[in-house]
């Protein structure tokens, strides 16, 4: 499914795999001149892990209605959203009976005035193409993630790894209290940048360079390159592969540094400041 605006095209693709049902969930919304970005992967191992990531799509819409441009406030949009969701989730699976607890990963991706903030819980990622190679990506919140941090184990090991479902660390429902949310200082937007956002069973079945080739491959249509990254990953990991779901964008627009200016304070010295803190945070992809 495609849509179509002046800024950006996005595409969203989601196979079942060999699963017998499809537990992710992804949408694009826009409101007011405000595009949201939300993907969710609901827990395998927990009941109704589908309903969970239903409900962070759900909640993602619902709170973005009650804004408009001038009142809007990315930082505080997404902490909301992942706060509510998480007590949305929580609530369902307190009302069944007996009780469940499900769970849910959560990416969840804002875009205003040509800037770009995000957030994420768990081991759906969000990856960022710019000047032909992957140029950011989050960092899972997994003990598989942790070690190659730490170097116990290379990049290169680190999927088939977190393919042996090496745990994840931070989600959406199962517990009281919700995970501490962190923010990404704003970036801006460049001209012909991809905004990738997708499950596990997407990027842990095949190799980084194989993921980027394919995003980045100029020979073939934008619509096609992802299609053809989600069938890659399904047949890779066959006949035990996972859901897999990606939601892609690319940016047509120039970013307008004039309200970007006026929004952030200081021009191309805060969007420097702000990439600084951003690789605390996430994790530089080559």
């Amino acid at each position: 499914m495609t849509a179509s605006v002046e800024k950006f095209r996005s595409v969203r693709i989601s196979q079942r795999g060999d699963r017998k049902i499809n537990q992710d969930r992804c949408d694009i919304f826009e409101h007011d001149g405000i595009t949201v970005l939300a993907l969710a992967d609901g827990m395998g191992g927990h009941p109704k892990g589908e309903v969970a990531a239903q409900i962070f799509i759900d909640t993602a819409l619902h709170h973005l209605k009650k804004y408009t441009a001038e009142n809007f406030d990315p930082n505080v949009y997404i902490a909301d959203v992942m706060r509510r969701a998480h007590r949305n989730i929580m609530k369902y699976g307190i009302e069944r009976r007996p009780p469940i607890y499900p769970r849910s990963t959560a990416v969840l991706v804002v875009i205003i005035e040509g800037m770009m903030y995000w957030s994420h819980l768990g081991d759906s990622r969000t990856y960022l193409f710019r000047h032909g190679r992957a140029h950011m990506r989050t960092m899972d919140h997994t003990r598989a993630e942790a070690m190659r941090l730490s170097g116990k184990i290379a990049d290169s090991d680190s999927q088939s790894v977190a393919s042996g479902r090496s745990g994840v660390s931070k989600c959406l429902g199962g517990m009281k209290k919700a995970n501490e949310i962190e923010i990404t200082p704003p970036l801006a937007l460049q001209s012909s940048d991809i905004i990738l956002l997708c499950s596990d069973g997407v990027w842990s079945q095949i190799k980084n360079q194989e993921l980027e080739d394919i995003v980045l491959d100029s020979t073939s249509d934008f619509n096609e390159r992802i299609s053809r990254l989600v069938d890659h990953a399904v047949k890779a990991s066959h006949p035990n592969s996972d859901n897999a779901t990606v939601l892609a964008l690319f940016w047509k627009a120039d970013s307008n540094k004039n309200t970007n200016t006026q929004r952030n304070g200081n021009g191309e010295d805060e969007v420097d400041s702000a990439l600084d803190n951003l690789r605390n945070l996430i994790d530089k992809y080559n």
